[in-house]
């Protein structure tokens, strides 16, 4: 997929507010811009219309969804992000959806078991 600079108007289409979305989504979506520019990837800049890429990937995306880490609440707004993408170019590759899951805490306290003499 070849994909030059995005222009005003597909930016415009890509970060604008959405009918009865959340009302943190705004300040999510800010924030997402904020670490595009951060963040020194090519999916980053082109994201913010600052270069065009050549062969969008999905290695890409993944590189700046790594990037962003473990806040799933950013990570979900990258997935609307590159949906909005794809319903204007069929194929573009999506964003993970992120699921933040609680698990139960570890059974072995480190504070009580160590490798060099076993349980105390």
């Amino acid at each position: 997929m070849n994909l030059p600079r995005l222009n005003d108007q597909q930016s415009s289409v890509i970060w604008s507010a959405r009918l009865h979305e959340p009302e943190w989504m705004p300040e999510m979506r800010a924030l997402l811009k904020s670490k595009a520019a951060e963040s020194g990837t090519a999916f980053g800049r082109w994201l913010l219309s600052e270069s065009g890429i050549s062969g969008i990937s999905k290695a890409h995306v993944r590189e700046f969804e790594a990037w962003l880490g473990t806040n799933h609440t950013l990570r979900n707004v990258l997935r609307s992000i590159t949906q909005r993408i794809r319903d204007q170019i069929p194929g573009f590759p999506l964003a993970r959806i992120a699921i933040a899951i609680k698990r139960a805490a570890n059974p072995i306290n480190p504070d009580v078991y160590t490798a060099e003499c076993g349980f105390r």
